[in-house]
């Protein structure tokens, strides 16, 4: 599933959840990752958002 041009990060997460619900969980995960290491500059949530994305995905 790929993001929309100018698809927001949590608009994008809401259309993930509702097509494939089953990733709900891991979307929220990385999408809040996502934007505490994008928006608020937090090295934390980078580290966490790189590890997120290490992890096996399922496919869709």
């Amino acid at each position: 599933m790929a993001r929309r041009s100018g698809e927001a990060p949590r608009d994008f997460a809401r259309r993930v959840r509702a097509e494939k619900p089953e990733l709900a969980p891991m979307v929220e995960r990385i999408t809040a990752a996502f934007e505490k290491a994008a928006y608020f500059d937090d090295p934390a949530a980078e580290k966490q958002l790189r590890r997120l994305l290490r992890l096996p995905m399922i496919k869709m």
